[in-house]
């Protein structure tokens, strides 16, 4: 038996699709299985017409294993670079403390960002308005980060506030911008009653 050069091409072919189709599936699964356990820390910067979130953080535990604190809001955000982009974050006060350990962690200040990524946020930085929400994300579902507060009436989960105008800003770069200052606390949805 004979092969033509036409089959031994459609064979050698037919190998390479499927090893090329059997490492992206591996891929895809090595993926999935090392993110499925990582909770990550996520900021969504939006306006009236856009929004993107951006993973900040990754915490190693299970989302109910870290107690947050935040008595102040972001000071101020920023974008620098461009390959590599960076987020830059101001925020001082931010910690996540693990259950089973004292040691705080902080809020990274520069958080890399992908290109097309810096120009959506810049865009939604010099809206009018806009507004920045700190988030989990879990297995995939995203919820609102619920901040311990010495008060007790008043655990704030979403801040909502007026965007500051250039005259108002002390930050060193002219880019930077404040985030909106609180006007409504909200408080979150975790402590809902059952009623039966």
């Amino acid at each position: 038996m004979r092969f033509e050069p036409t089959r031994i091409f459609d064979l050698v072919a037919i190998i390479i699709l499927t090893t090329f189709v059997i490492a992206v599936l591996l891929f895809w699964l090595y993926r999935v299985m090392t993110t499925r356990h990582k909770l990550y820390v996520v900021l969504e910067i939006g306006d009236h017409s856009q929004s993107v979130r951006v993973n900040c953080m990754v915490l190693t535990s299970v989302i109910y294993s870290y107690q947050f604190l935040a008595p102040e809001y972001i000071k101020s955000l920023s974008t620098v670079g461009y390959c590599p982009a960076y987020l830059l974050v101001e925020w001082p006060s931010f910690s996540a403390i693990h259950i089973a350990g004292d040691t705080p962690i902080e809020f990274p200040r520069k958080i890399p960002i992908p290109p097309w990524t810096k120009r959506r946020i810049e865009r939604i930085l010099h809206s009018s308005s806009f507004y920045v929400l700190a988030l989990l994300r879990y297995h995939g579902h995203f919820r609102l980060i619920d901040f311990d507060s010495e008060l007790a009436s008043t655990d704030r989960a979403v801040f909502i506030g007026e965007g500051d105008t250039a005259d108002d800003q002390a930050n060193p770069s002219s880019d930077a911008v404040t985030p909106p200052v609180p006007l409504c606390l909200y408080t979150p949805m975790s402590p809902l009653p059952i009623s039966e």
